[in-house]
C-alpha cells in the first residue's frame, strides 16, 4: 500500500510585480498565506525573516506586509498553529516582492505494523500493532466481510492521540472447516488513510497433498527489488509439482516450475526499466497437482529526481559561539547529489567545500573572532551549489568590546549628624563588562551590608552609636576596592552630649524621625499616645514619605507585662490592620494612637512601653523597609 505523507515543504507561489501605488515606498515584503486544501486564508499567522526583519501578523484576508526591508536575500517563514510552518527565499532590491505562502493542515498519520498475517496450517494467534504518527486524533475502524466467520479481531475501532499506538489481535479457527487455504481481505479506515490487511491460513488435509502460498500479496515500494514467495505442503501425503506464471514482463522469476514434499520458494524481481513514474498491477499464477493459487503483485515506480536543501539557513553566532553545523538534505526522490560551498568572507572557514551523498550530508563551520571588529556586528554568506539545486546560509556575529568596568561611587561622604542611623551608598559600573567590588571600613562602629558584590548596587550604611563611648564628632573611612578602581568615602557622625539616663524619645529611621510626645490616661480602660512623624528631607527637593503602622503588632505593656491593644487612631486607616499616613517633605504630623486593655487583662498599670511595627518608604519606591521599635518608662 502506498501512503502519501505531506511534506514540511509548502507550495510557494511568488510574484514580483510592482503596483504603482507603492512606488515611492521602502521596499517590503508582502503577501497572503492561505491553506493548501481549500485556498482559504488564514489569519493570525506569524511571519518573519531569515535574517531577522520584523516579525508581522496576517489580517482577517491573510494579508501580511513586512516593512522596511534592506537590499538582500531572505527566508520568508509562515507559522500558524494547527499547520505545518511554509518558507520561502526570497531576494529583495530597490522594489516590493510578494510572496504568496501555502500551509498545509497538520493532520494525523497511520503507521501500521504489517499489512499480511500467515497463520501456515498450525498457528492461531497474531498481534498488529497500529500508530498515529502525525498530528490530530487517528480514529480507526477495520471492517471484516461476513465470509470470514473463522476470523476473529480485537478491538475492531478506537482512537490514538498524537504518538499514540495500540496493539490488535487477529485469531483463527479451523474448527468444523474443510481442508484448504482461506484469505481474506481486512480493510482498516481512519481519518489518517485508509490500507489492507491480507489474512490467510491453511486447514491441513491428511488424507493427500495440498498446496499452500504466501504472502497472497505483495508489494514493491520504491527502492525494493526482489521478494520472496514460500509454497508448502500442508496436507500429509505425496509431492506437489508446480508451475508459476507471471501476467506481465516486468516481473522475472528465479525458477517457474519444480517439485517438492515439504517446502519450496520462489524470489520474485522486479526490473523497472522503460516504466514511467507510477503504480503497475500484477499476479502470478501458481497451479499444481494440489490445487491452483495467485499472488497478486503491486510495484511503485519513482524515479530519481533528487532535490537539494540545507539547514538551519541562517545562523547567528552571538557574542561566543564559534562553531556550528550545517545540514545538507536530499528532500526529492532518491539520486546522488554533488555538491561544492563557498565563501567570501575571510573570518569564515568550512570544514569540506565539496562532497557527494544520497540521502543528508553535514559540514562543521568556524568563525575566527580574531577578524571581527569589537563591538560591531556583521554578516557573512555561504554559497552551495549542486546537481540538484543551489542554496545560500546566511551567517552572524557579534564581537563584544573588551571588559572596562568604572568604579562609580555616590555620595563620598556619609554625614549622620546627631540624628541619623542608617544611610545608603550607591555603587554603579560606569564603564563596561562586569565590576566586582569589596568595602572594608576602619571604624568598628560602622556598619555595612552587603559588603561585597557584582554590579550596581546600593548598600546600607548604619551606625552603631553604643561602641562610641564619648560624646563628640567622630569620623570613619569606608574604601571601596574593584576591579574598576578603588574609592574612598569619608563617614561622619555626631554623638550628643548625653542629657540624662533617660530613655530617648525619639527614634530616626533613615528620613523618618519619631517622636514620644505624651501619653494620656482618658479613663481606667483608655490610654492615648501622641506620636510625632517628621520627614527629614528637604522641602524643595525631598520625596514624599509614605508611612503604614500595623495596629496587630503596636501594643502597650505595664510594669507587670499586662498587655493593652491598639485599637485606633486619629489619623486615616488605610488597609485593615494598617495605618497610614503621607508626609511631605520637612514636615511633621502628629498623630494619637488609643489602646485599651487585652481581654482578662487588669487596669492597674502605671508605667509602660510602647512596641510598635513600623513600615515606611519613599513615594515611587518599590521597596519598603520594616522594622519594630520601642519607647521605654512611658508614664
Amino acid at each position: 500500500m502506498k501512503y502519501i505523507i505531506p511534506t514540511f515543504l509548502a507550495f510557494l507561489l511568488i510574484s514580483c510585480q510592482n503596483p504603482q501605488l507603492f512606488e515611492d515606498e521602502p521596499p517590503y515584503i508582502a503577501g497572503r498565506v492561505f491553506n493548501s486544501e481549500n485556498d482559504q486564508p488564514i489569519p493570525g499567522a506569524t511571519v518573519s525573516t531569515e535574517p531577522p526583519t520584523q516579525q508581522v501578523t496576517t489580517d482577517n484576508n491573510g494579508q501580511y506586509k513586512i516593512p522596511n526591508v534592506k537590499p538582500g536575500s531572505y527566508k520568508v517563514i509562515a507559522k500558524k498553529d494547527g499547520f505545518q510552518p511554509g518558507a520561502i527565499n526570497v531576494t529583495v532590491g530597490d522594489k516590493p516582492i510578494f510572496a504568496d505562502i501555502r500551509l498545509n493542515p497538520l493532520k494525523p498519520i497511520l503507521y501500521i505494523s504489517t499489512n499480511s498475517l500467515d497463520f501456515g496450517s498450525d498457528q492461531i494467534e497474531k498481534l498488529v500493532t497500529i500508530k498515529n504518527i502525525g498530528n490530530g486524533t487517528l480514529d480507526w475502524t477495520i471492517h471484516k466481510t461476513a465470509s470470514a466467520s473463522w476470523l476473529n479481531i480485537n478491538p475492531m475501532s478506537g482512537s490514538l492521540t498524537s504518538g499514540a499506538s495500540t496493539v490488535i489481535t487477529f485469531k483463527v479457527s479451523r474448527s468444523n472447516l474443510a481442508p484448504g487455504t482461506y484469505s481474506t481481505q481486512v480493510k482498516m479506515t481512519t481519518t489518517g488513510g485508509d490500507t489492507d490487511i491480507t489474512v490467510q491460513m491453511s486447514v491441513p488435509n491428511p488424507a493427500q497433498p495440498q498446496l499452500y502460498v504466501s504472502p497472497k500479496v505483495i508489494e514493491f515500494k520504491v527502492g525494493e527489488n526482489a521478494k520472496k514467495i514460500t509454497l508448502k505442503n500442508t496436507g500429509n501425503a505425496g509431492s506437489i509439482k508446480w508451475n508459476a506464471n507471471p501476467s506481465a514482463n516486468w516481473m522475472i522469476l528465479s525458477k517457474s516450475s519444480g517439485e517438492f514434499s515439504s517446502e519450496d520458494s520462489i524470489t520474485i524481481f522486479v526490473n523497472r526499466a522503460g516504466l514511467s513514474d507510477g503504480v503497475y498491477q500484477g499476479s502470478i499464477k501458481i497451479s499444481s497437482n494440489a490445487g491452483s493459487d495467485s499472488v497478486q503483485v503491486t510495484l511503485y515506480v519513482q524515479n530519481e529526481n533528487p532535490v537539494f536543501d540545507v539547514y538551519p539557513t541562517y545562523i547567528d553566532f552571538g557574542t561566543s559561539k564559534s562553531e556550528d553545523i550545517i545540514t545538507l538534505l536530499n528532500i526529492g526522490t532518491g539520486g546522488t547529489i554533488n555538491w561544492n560551498a563557498s565563501t567570501n568572507d575571510s573570518w569564515l572557514s568550512l570544514s569540506r567545500s565539496s562532497g557527494q551523498f544520497k540521502n543528508r550530508d553535514t559540514i562543521k563551520i568556524k568563525a575566527d573572532r580574531t577578524k571581527i571588529p569589537q563591538g560591531q556586528t556583521i554578516y557573512g554568506k555561504i554559497n552551495f551549489t549542486s546537481n540538484a539545486g543551489n542554496r545560500t546560509v546566511s551567517i552572524s556575529i557579534k564581537n563584544e568590546p573588551p571588559e572596562n568596568p568604572i568604579l562609580f561611587v555616590y555620595p563620598d561622604e556619609l554625614d549622620f549628624d546627631s540624628t541619623k542611623t542608617t544611610m545608603q551608598l550607591v555603587i554603579k559600573n560606569a564603564g563596561t563588562g562586569n565590576l566586582t567590588w569589596q568595602i572594608t571600613k576602619n571604624q568598628d562602629w560602622i556598619n555595612v551590608s552587603p559588603s561585597s558584590g557584582t554590579g550596581d548596587a546600593t548598600i546600607n550604611v548604619s551606625i552603631d552609636r553604643s561602641k562610641i563611648s564619648n560624646p563628640g564628632t567622630y569620623t570613619g573611612i569606608l574604601t571601596v576596592n574593584s576591579n574598576g578602581g578603588s574609592k574612598q568615602v569619608n563617614v561622619k557622625v555626631i554623638t550628643p552630649q548625653r542629657q540624662s539616663t533617660q530613655p530617648p524619645r525619639e527614634i530616626v529611621l533613615g528620613q523618618l524621625k519619631i517622636i514620644f510626645e505624651k501619653l494620656e490616661r482618658k479613663d481606667q480602660n483608655t490610654i492615648h499616645i501622641t506620636l510625632s512623624f517628621t520627614n527629614l528631607t528637604e522641602p524643595s527637593t525631598g520625596k514624599n514619605l509614605l508611612v503604614w503602622v500595623n495596629k496587630d503588632r503596636t501594643y502597650l505593656t505595664d510594669e507587670n507585662n499586662w498587655k493593652w491593644n491598639m485599637t485606633g487612631s486619629s489619623f486615616y486607616f488605610g488597609s485593615d490592620p494598617y495605618w497610614s499616613l503621607s508626609i511631605n517633605p520637612g514636615a511633621r504630623v502628629a498623630v494619637t494612637l488609643y489602646f485599651s486593655p487585652s481581654s482578662g487583662a487588669p487596669n492597674t498599670g502605671t508605667i509602660f512601653r510602647l512596641v510598635m511595627n513600623v513600615y515606611y518608604k519613599f513615594e515611587g519606591e518599590s521597596n519598603y523597609s520594616n522594622t519594630i521599635i520601642e519607647f521605654k518608662d512611658l508614664k
